[in-house]
Parts: structure tokens; sequence; C-alpha cells
């Protein structure tokens, strides 16, 4: 019988969550793109901030615990009896469930305040009431699908809830778009509700069948195994919860509420059609994908070995494919932004251009700092991070003097960027100095920014219609592919070595968790 992480379950994993991943991501640009014609400036503006809102509760009510399940459910999967494996997932998602449930009627609670606090009007009070209610449900969705399922590499069933999430939704959008080609801020909330709320319960389905599963294999327990200690779990949870706490202000959700409050909805609007485009990009980077992904064999594997160097190889691998990925996207955002918003949201959302591009940079530094977190709670180290995310203050603090010096908008991801690069320089010497040979993909990041700069200022010259339309973005995309691509030939920001373990990667078809290099 292959084990809970060989190779063999690892490749049908892939699989089933690129598959998955695709689909999805196809659903909710579509669910964006629709979302941006279908509702007002106004209300646009409304719903970013309110999306904005509850994912920053998700981060509030995670307590560190999301940590806990990436590092402790594959050493349940391997180590332990199916019964202790159970009791422990339902035990922590249990908990997660009450603390978005507190968070959620909390919420509800002070929905006048702060609708009046962040001049959304009272008009958007029916709406909080509802995103009350999707936080809870859309945060236990989370847990059970990305953590539990995720974590016990049972893709297709997380990705099953998910594309059902998705397509419930966008088909319900693309009904109204069909009819009425308007809709309110609380038809859209309620649409969410229920998708998620479906979602959710595939979910439970999904988990609760596998658990029962889990039963028939005997393979994975070891009898003289011992439950890690709850303060080992209490350490490594608050450590990265207060890593959270400390970052919380630096998060792009409050920069999206910063500017709702001191720039106004319509402001908002253009902010937050900016930073969904560059968050949709970041949700399908490699690093993104797969670090969420291989996580539990990667963790499964440092165990065994104790070898940070290959841990450290694995992860500067990814990020590189990353920024390979990403420089066509941002080559494009750099070169011709007017003409991407006017085609995506309307010629309305045409001056965020420029915010576009300063966030999908921000994309390229958050990938590495959650390379660096994944690394230092792999290797014990969680007070890293906390104190590195000590730096990144100078993000909201330097946001919110821009707005009141009423700055242009495009100027307030600046301190973003700004604080991302501390984060990095202080977590990478603090691994150092803890004893662990933290290396940074510096000279293939170099590599990559010539080629983007190489291939962004022939396409910035080619000249496009007054009014562009979807045939002219493909093309003009499919040019800043091609002139990126030839750059990153040319410049070649992965060495030999990464390229072969990335081929051999895909042709293996056998093997185990220890074998899982990329």
């Amino acid at each position: 019988m292959d084990g809970p992480y060989s190779l063999a379950r690892l490749r049908r994993g892939v699989l089933h969550f690129l598959a998955g991943k695709v689909l999805s991501a196809a659903l909710s640009l579509a669910a964006l793109l629709l979302l941006a014609r279908l509702l007002s400036t106004a209300d646009y503006g409304r719903y970013v901030a309110l999306v904005a809102l509850v994912e920053l509760g998700l981060g509030l009510a995670s307590l560190g615990l999301d940590w806990v399940a990436g590092r402790y459910v594959p050493e349940y999967r391997v180590r332990a009896s199916a019964v202790r494996l159970a009791r422990f997932i339902v035990q922590l998602a249990g908990l997660q469930a009450l603390l978005l449930a507190l968070l959620g009627l909390l919420l509800w609670s002070v929905a006048e305040p702060l609708a009046a606090w962040l001049g959304l009007g009272s008009q958007a009070l029916p709406a909080i009431h509802l995103y009350s209610l999707y936080l809870f449900l859309e945060g236990l969705s989370r847990v059970l699908r990305d953590q539990m399922l995720g974590h016990l590499l049972l893709q297709g069933r997380a990705q099953l809830a998910l594309l059902v999430r998705h397509g419930v939704a966008v088909g319900a959008c693309v009904g109204i778009w069909l009819l009425e080609q308007r809709a309110d801020l609380v038809l859209v909330a309620s649409i969410e509700v229920g998708a998620t709320a479906l979602g959710l319960l595939l979910a439970a389905l999904g988990l609760g069948l596998a658990l029962r599963a889990e039963r028939s294999e005997v393979e994975g327990a070891t009898c003289t195994w011992t439950e890690p200690p709850l303060s080992e779990m209490r350490r490594l949870a608050l450590n990265s919860y207060a890593s959270l706490l400390m970052s919380i202000p630096t998060r792009p959700q409050v920069l999206m509420l910063l500017v709702t409050r001191l720039a106004g909805a319509e402001a908002a609007a253009l902010f937050g059609f900016a930073r969904a485009l560059s968050e949709q990009v970041l949700r399908f980077l490699p690093a993104e994908l797969l670090l969420g992904f291989l996580r539990p064999a990667l963790v499964a594997r440092y165990l065994e070995a104790r070898d940070f160097a290959d841990l450290n190889l694995q992860t500067k691998r990814l990020l590189l494919v990353s920024l390979m990925v990403l420089a066509p996207v941002l080559c494009l955002a750099l070169a011709q932004g007017p003409m991407v918003l006017s085609v995506l949201g309307g010629v309305g959302f045409a001056p965020a251009a420029p915010l576009l591009a300063l966030l999908l940079m921000g994309v390229a530094l958050l990938s590495h700092r959650r390379m660096l977190e994944f690394i230092a709670n792999s290797v014990g180290q969680p007070e890293v991070i906390r104190r590195a995310s000590a730096l990144m203050w100078v993000a909201p603090l330097g946001a919110a003097g821009l707005l009141i010096l009423h700055a242009p908008l495009w100027t307030v991801p600046v301190p973003m960027l700004l604080g991302e690069l501390l984060f990095g320089w202080r977590a990478g010497n603090a691994l150092r100095a803890a004893g662990f040979g933290y290396v940074a993909p510096v000279a293939g990041t170099v590599r990559s920014l010539v080629a983007l700069a190489a291939a962004a200022l022939p396409l910035s010259l080619l000249q496009v219609g007054a009014q562009p339309g979807v045939w002219t973005l493909l093309g003009v995309g499919l040019m800043g592919a091609a002139l990126t691509l030839c750059a990153l030939a040319l410049v070649r920001p992965l060495d030999a070595a990464s390229l072969a373990a990335l081929r051999g990667l895909l042709r293996k078809n056998s093997g185990s968790a220890h074998d899982t290099a990329l």
C-alpha cells in the first residue's frame, strides 16, 4: 500500500489540485469581472470593502491554528492511528468553528457603527449582516477544505467543494446579467452566502467520508509514537498568531479599508478592482498553489531527514518558477495597463493601471514572505516571523499618511512594498543567526527582472485602438508573453539542476515522501 504522502499519491493529488484550480481560477475571474459590471461604482466600492473586512476577520479568527494544522495533520496522518487522527481533526476544526461564530456575531453587532466609520452609508447594513454569516460559512469551509482535506492530500474532494461554490455564484451572476444587467449589494451578498453554504456542505461530507475510510488503513500508525504535547502546538499557534497580528496592519485588506475610510467608495472601487486582479494572479502562482499543496510532503521530508539545505532549495525553486510565471502578467500590466483594465472592468477602471502594476510587484514579495513563514514554522523558529513582522508597520502608517496628504492613489502600495522588503531582509538574517543557512534566490530574481524590463519596453511602444476589445487584449497578451518567455530563456533564472529536477518530478510515477523533490 502506498504511504499517505508517497509520490504516487502526491502525483494523483497534483492532477486533482491543478485541474480544480484551473477551473476555479476561470470561475473566480469570471465572478470578479461580472461583479465589476453588475454593481454600480459606489456599490462595488462597498463590496470590496466588505470582502476585505471578511478576509481580515478570517485572519483574526485563526489564532494561528491554520499553522498547527499544516504542521501536525501530516504527522498525525503518517504516525497516528485513525482514531487519533479523527479526534485531532475534529477538535482543531471545532475550535476554529467556535472562533469564527463568535467573530461573525461580533461583526453583526457592530454593523451600524462600522458602516458609519467606513463611510459606507446605512444602505450597507443589510449587506454587512449577510457578510457576518458569510464570514462564518467561508471560514469554516476553508478550514475543512484547505486545512484538513488539503493536508490529507484529498485534493479531489477539496477542489470539488471549491468548484461547486464558485460555479453556483457565477451561474447566479450570469443569470442576473442576462435578465437585468444590474444587481444591488444585498443580492450579491445573498448569492455568496448560498454558494458558500453549499461548498461547506460538500467539504464536510468529503472530510467525514475520508475519516471513516481511514479506519480501514492499518499502515501509518506507529505504536511507539506519542502525540506532540499541547504546549508545543500552543507555542507554534501563538507565535504564528503574534506574527499575524504584527502583520495585520500591513495586509492589503487594511490598505483597502484605509482607502475606503480616507478616500471614499469611488477610490475604493479603483483600488479594490486592481487588488482583486492581483490576488487572482497570486492565488494561482506556483508558489501559492504548490506550496499549499506540497506543504505536507515537504514537512514530512524535512522531519525525516532534517536537511535544511534541501528545504531551502525546494522553496527557492518554487519561488523562482513563480517569478517566471508572474513575469508575463507584470509585463502586460506595466506596458499596457490602461488597456487591460478598460477591457476587463470598463473604461472607469483604466486610471487604476499604476496601482495594478505596483500590486503585482507586491505579489512577488508576498510570495517570498509566504516561503519564509513556511520555512520558519517548519524548522521550529516561528519567533523569526513575529520579530520580522514588526518592520512591516511602515506599510499602514505610510499609506495613511499618503492618503491624508491627498497623494495620488497609485502611491498607496509603495509603503507596502518597502515593508515586504524589510521583512524579507530581517527574517532571512534571523534564520541565519539561528543556525539555518537560509539563501534567498537573489541571482534568479535579478535575472527575472532583467527579462521583464527587456520585454516590457518594446510592448509599451505598441499602439492599440481607442476602443480595444477582448481580442486586442488576447493578442497583446500573447505578444507580451512571447517577449517575456524569450527574454527569460536568454537570462535563465533557473539553473540546469533545477530544470532537471522539475522535469524529473513530472516523469516519476512512484516513490515515497522522501522523493518529493522539486
